[in-house]
C-alpha cells in the first residue's frame, strides 16, 4: 500500500510519486547537515545562506534522480546480454567510478558504493548471466539497503542512534547534527520505502519485458 500522506489516490499510486517520495526528506536532512555557504571562485564572494541552500536543493535533486535512474538502468543490464558483450562497459564504468569516489571521498556522498559493490559482484559472475542476473543483484543489494533504512530510521525514532557513521558517510558528512536526527529518522523510513518501490518496480518491468 502506497504511503499517501492524505494525498489523492490517483497521485499516490503514480510511479513518479513513489520514486520521489523521499526526496523532500532527503533535501531537508542534507540542508540541516550542510551549513557551509558557496563562494564564487576568483572573486571570493560568499553568495549567502539562502542562495547556497537553493543551489544545494538542485544538487540533491540531481543526485536523487541519478540514483533512481542508476538503479533502474542497472536492473535492466541483463537484457543486453544476448545482444552484445559491450554491456560489460556499464558495470566496469560503475565499479571504477565508485572506487574513485571512495578514494576522493572528501565530502562526497558514498551512495555510489552501493552500485560499485553490485557492479563488482556482477563482473565476477557475469558468465552465469542468463538474462536476469542484474535484476537479482539489484534486488538483493538494494532490497537489503531498503531494510537497513527502515530499521535504522525506526531505531532513531526510538532514540537508539546506531549506524550514524555509515549514514554520515553515505551523505558525505563529517558528522550528523543533533537537530537533524528526528528528520533523519523519517527520511530513512521513507527512503527505505522509495528504494523498495524502485526495486520492486524494476523487477516488475523486467518481468513484463522478458515475457513480451
Amino acid at each position: 500500500m502506497a504511503v499517501s500522506f492524505g494525498i489523492a489516490k490517483i497521485i499516490s499510486e503514480h510511479p513518479s510519486y513513489n520514486y520521489g517520495l523521499a526526496l523532500p526528506f532527503v533535501i531537508v536532512f542534507y540542508l540541516l547537515n550542510s551549513a557551509n555557504t558557496y563562494v564564487v571562485p576568483f572573486f571570493e564572494f560568499d553568495i549567502g545562506i539562502e542562495l547556497s541552500a537553493i543551489l544545494k536543493i538542485f544538487l540533491v535533486i540531481g543526485c536523487y534522480i541519478t540514483f533512481v535512474l542508476f538503479l533502474l538502468f542497472s536492473s535492466a543490464l541483463s537484457l543486453f546480454v544476448k545482444n552484445s558483450k559491450l554491456h560489460l562497459g556499464w558495470p566496469i564504468f560503475t565499479a571504477v567510478a565508485s572506487l574513485l569516489t571512495l578514494v576522493f571521498k572528501d565530502e562526497n556522498p558514498l551512495f555510489g558504493m552501493l552500485f560499485g559493490l553490485t557492479a563488482i559482484i556482477y563482473l565476477a559472475v557475469s558468465r552465469l548471466d542468463n538474462g536476469s542476473l542484474s535484476v537479482v543483484l539489484i534486488q538483493g543489494v538494494f532490497g537489503f539497503f531498503s531494510i537497513f533504512c527502515f530499521v535504522t530510521g525506526i531505531l532513531w525514532l526510538n532514540e537508539s542512534f546506531v549506524f550514524v557513521d555509515i549514514i554520515s558517510s553515505l551523505f558525505g558528512f563529517e558528522s550528523i547534527a543533533k537537530d537533524s536526527v528526528k528528520v533523519g529518522a523519517f527520511m530513512l523510513i521513507v527512503l527505505g520505502y522509495s528504494v523498495f518501490y524502485s526495486v520492486f518496480k524494476a523487477g516488475e518491468l523486467l518481468s513484463s519485458e522478458s515475457s513480451a
